[in-house]
């Protein structure tokens, strides 16, 4: 149950252009991914500074959702709207009001299409391990 925290800097003059295939990327997970359990973005203080939410049930959705041919679509874009992205992986603290899972690496399928598995590689799922003791705390 992979949860991931996007940081993105979008260059000024792409910011109209960037909301247009947010806006695309949302209408499609939304429509296509009913599994999903959070898929939002919001816009930080600094400018063109956003966020996005992502939460899938299994390690699996998170990479077919990464795979998406929709997704592909804007490969070649995200690297003229961008400035700078980080990806960090976050976990939900029990009882902190969150209601998603505990972030977890589960396998993929052993028939999973080669086009998913290539997006391992791309987005590795990392478990910090002082999580664990902080679970226990919990």
């Amino acid at each position: 149950m992979p949860t991931l925290l996007t940081h993105m800097l979008v260059k000024p003059e792409a910011i109209p252009r960037w909301e247009k295939i947010l806006a695309e990327l949302v209408a499609h997970t939304e429509a296509e991914e009913p599994e999903r359990l959070r898929y939002e973005y919001w816009r930080g203080d600094k400018p063109g500074a956003y966020y996005a939410l992502l939460s899938y049930p299994t390690a699996y959705a998170f990479y077919c959702h990464q795979g998406s041919d929709t997704h592909d679509k804007y490969l070649d874009e995200f690297s003229k709207v961008f400035a700078d992205i980080r990806f960090e992986w976050i976990d939900p603290v029990e009882r902190g009001g969150s209601r998603l899972p505990a972030t977890e690496n589960d396998p993929l399928p052993p028939d999973a299409p080669e086009k998913i598995r290539a997006q391992v590689s791309l987005y590795p799922i990392l478990i910090a391990e002082w999580w664990k003791a902080a679970r226990k705390i919990s």
